[in-house]
């Protein structure tokens, strides 16, 4: 397994008057988890690991992207907006986007795109077979 992990500037936009708090963010990739990045964020004594993929990642720095839980937006100033939204509360946090595109630059270095399927350690026909004999169907 191959992995990477780099740090992004950016902080967090408080919900109150707007106000703008440093966090530490750092971007993580790793070959045997080909299509997700890691965005793990830190204030103060609180870190939070959020998955989502690096497809989503790459969508989000040239358009407004994503549905439910992680939506991405790229700002005018050469930054990215990332809302987070979960059961337990919502942020909002800017990354220099700078950052954003150098970490997969370095994860597309890794493993090229569209070729993730290759780096999983799965045998997709032995698994669906594996199905069709236990009696379920495919979606």
């Amino acid at each position: 397994m191959n992995a990477i992990r780099r740090h992004a500037r950016g902080f967090v936009i408080t919900p109150v008057e707007h106000h703008r708090v440093d966090v530490e963010a750092y971007l993580a990739y790793r070959s045997d988890d080909p299509y997700a990045v890691q965005l793990e964020l830190s204030v103060a004594e609180h870190t939070v690991m959020w998955t989502f993929g690096r497809a989503l990642l790459t969508d989000g720095l040239g358009t407004a992207s994503g549905e439910g839980d992680v939506r991405l937006q790229p700002l005018a100033d050469d930054a990215l907006l990332v809302e987070l939204r979960s059961a337990e509360g919502h942020c909002k946090l800017q990354l220099e986007s700078r950052d954003v595109r150098q970490f997969l630059a370095m994860s597309y270095d890794l493993v090229a795109q569209h070729s993730e399927r290759e780096w999983l350690d799965v045998d997709f026909d032995a698994e669906l077979m594996a199905l069709q004999a236990d009696g379920r169907r495919c979606p």
